[in-house]
């Protein structure tokens, strides 16, 4: 069985991420785009990589980070209720605190919190349930942190199946 790790600790993340300048919240952003496209692979859907990610959020000025982000929530949502849950973050909550009330700075780091701990739940929903294979679990692997290997492992898999 697969299984995700899904008790991670809101301190832990923010301290490393300070520590490391940011590097470690970018590899950590690699992990939640990876478990969740693990995770939610039964929906149909697909989280891009940090590649096109980062290109085009520079390219439009981060409006692609923003409808990103929303849309990474929106999935997370949608799996845990799904699987007959209720979510423990709505996007309601995230746009508000987020993106409106950035400016108080207390907003964002309570989103930041409550939105590390929605990431756990679809984590922790996906174990209970089993733990689904992927069968291209190499496409979210830490080698692909980039996405590079992405059309190349589709296409074997594409392959394979026919």
């Amino acid at each position: 069985m697969n299984t995700l790790k899904d008790d991670r600790s809101w301190i832990i993340v923010m301290f490393l991420s300070i520590f490391t300048l940011g590097i470690y919240a970018i590899y950590f952003l690699h992990v939640q785009i990876r478990d969740t496209n693990i995770a939610c692979a039964t929906d149909g859907k697909r989280t891009p990589g940090m590649l096109k990610l980062i290109l085009l959020s520079i390219i439009t000025f981060f409006i692609y980070y923003i409808v990103w982000d929303i849309k990474l929530v929106l999935r997370w949502q949608a799996y845990v209720e799904k699987n007959g849950d209720k979510s423990k973050y709505s996007i309601l909550i995230h746009v508000l605190f987020t993106f409106v009330l950035s400016p108080l700075l207390i907003f964002p780091i309570i989103a930041s919190f409550l939105r590390l701990s929605a990431f756990n739940q679809v984590c922790e929903t996906y174990n209970i349930l089993g733990g689904e294979t992927v069968t291209i679990k190499d496409k979210y692997s830490v080698d692909n942190l980039w996405g590079w290997k992405e059309s190349q492992s589709v296409k074997q898999e594409t392959k394979k199946n026919k």
